[in-house]
């Protein structure tokens, strides 16, 4: 499976790479260019070198590429928890909008803005399918790769406390945005992607975030936004959906080491 994915991998970027060579000489979209170079080359591929340094000299794995995982009984869940942390995310954005962004953020805040609204409002076809392929495709397989499966996979085999890799991996992914209205939801969101990839398997994040990224781009594409009144409620339940996630595979994890443990 692993080398079938590298296989995969490969020839994507050797067909996508002619292409975009020939549009980013053009001049005209070298943004949105870069933005798909930079998902495949700085994120995908240290993470891939990670994969291999660990699996050659540690033995151990850490993407955990696995549809085993998947089922589709968990289907319900895994949507429901998707809908509740895009509501929570929405919701701490329209929260930290109430407060004044610190001056030595300003700056950065209002050039992040500003190059959002840039991409929402591009018009020309090419550009808008560049930016589908780079906000919807390549970020999230990218970043999952980089953060679920290299970081938070490295941290795993050292640490061995999930808990602890999956909030300091959701800190980081937060932090590489650089957007201070939204470091509380994207830290949120990494949290919950990074439990969607320790019990579901790293395939399932990936999808996990490549929908979220589909529907966020769609919401804010017609500025359908969240209102404070009832949000709070879309927090508890999404961590109650989280409680019961960890407690059926704290409790199926249990009962296997019983069963072995009784043979």
């Amino acid at each position: 499976l692993f080398r079938s994915f590298m296989l995969l991998f490969v020839v994507a970027l050797s067909v996508l790479m002619m292409p975009l060579l020939g549009l980013l000489l053009s001049g005209n979209y070298v943004k949105y260019v870069g933005m798909i170079v930079q998902g495949l080359l700085v994120f995908a591929l240290p993470a891939w070198l990670v994969e291999q340094y660990y699996r050659r000299s540690h033995r151990e794995q850490v993407w955990r590429l696995r549809w085993s995982d998947a089922r589709y009984d968990h289907l319900p869940r895994l949507v429901a928890l998707m809908l509740a942390a895009m509501c929570a995310s929405l919701l701490l954005e329209s929260a930290m909008s109430l407060f004044p962004v610190p001056k030595i953020f300003a700056s950065m805040e209002e050039q992040m803005t500003l190059e959002y609204e840039a991409l929402l409002g591009e018009q020309r076809l090419m550009g808008r399918i560049l930016i589908y392929i780079a906000t919807i495709v390549v970020a999230p397989l990218g970043e999952e790769l980089f953060f679920r499966g290299g970081v938070q996979g490295w941290l795993l085999c050292r640490l061995r406390n999930p808990h602890v890799a999956v909030w300091i991996t959701a800190l980081l992914f937060s932090a590489m945005h650089m957007q201070w209205s939204g470091f509380p939801s994207r830290l949120l969101l990494g949290g919950v992607i990074g439990y969607v990839a320790l019990y579901r398997g790293l395939w399932v994040a990936i999808l996990f975030h490549v929908v979220n990224n589909a529907m966020t781009f769609v919401l804010e594409s017609f500025e359908l936004e969240l209102g404070l009144g009832w949000g709070f409620a879309v927090v508890l339940v999404l961590v109650g959906l989280l409680v019961k996630e960890m407690k059926q595979e704290t409790s199926a994890t249990s009962s296997i080491n019983d069963l072995k443990d009784e043979e």
